[in-house]
C-alpha cells in the first residue's frame, strides 16, 4: 500500500503537496477562500461560454 500511495503522490505531487501545505499552514479559512475564488472563476467561465475574448 505504501508503494501505491507513493506513486499516487508522485502523480499529484504538485497540487496535493501544495494543498497539504496550505492546509497545515492556513487551515480552513484559507481553503474556503481558495474554493470560493476557484468556484467564482469556474462560474464566470461557465456563464461566458467556451469563447475566450
Amino acid at each position: 500500500m505504501g508503494i501505491v500511495i507513493s506513486e499516487f503522490s508522485l502523480l499529484t505531487s504538485s497540487w496535493a503537496g501544495f494543498a497539504l501545505f496550505l492546509e497545515r499552514v492556513c487551515f480552513t479559512p484559507f481553503r474556503i477562500l481558495i474554493f470560493s475564488i476557484c468556484f467564482g472563476i469556474g462560474w464566470t467561465m461557465y456563464i461566458n461560454g467556451p469563447g475566450i475574448e
